[in-house]
């Protein structure tokens, strides 16, 4: 089995303790541009995209953007997680809402499945998320 791992991150300060243990290509780069880094590294698609990033904190088309990106590098059958921490609430307008992560994941993927890792502090919201939704 050959198998890669990359991991992106705007400050990869913390990803040097985590990278002795699982070796893995770090790229400083924009999630929202995980198409163009992955086909830089000579792959066309991945098997799975996990990410972590704080989606409740960001605009509605950097969302878009980044989920409409990692949905486009998976290989058909692939699988992108997303974990939340800061469910429930995000920021629109300056002002608090309710943040529906499903709901939102469906715009981009057919099958949406949540899970809550209760012993996780804070417990986090797992969505593995499949079928891929073209625009």
């Amino acid at each position: 089995m050959n198998a890669s791992r990359m991991i992106m991150m705007i400050d990869h300060s913390g990803v040097n303790g985590m990278n002795m243990k699982f070796p893995m290509a770090v790229i400083t780069a924009s999630a929202a541009n995980i198409r163009e880094e992955v086909q830089r590294r000579g792959f066309q698609q991945v098997d799975a995209v996990a990410s972590s990033l704080a989606l409740t904190l960001m605009s509605d088309e950097l969302k878009h953007d980044i989920l409409s990106e990692s949905g486009g590098v998976l290989r058909s059958g692939g699988v992108f997680t997303q974990y939340l921490y800061l469910h429930g609430i995000q920021w629109q307008g300056g002002k608090p809402s309710l943040f529906a992560g499903a709901r939102m994941l469906r715009k981009h993927f057919r099958d949406v499945e949540q899970t809550i890792v209760w012993p996780n502090l804070p417990p986090a919201f797992v969505y593995a998320c499949r079928g891929v939704r073209k625009h």
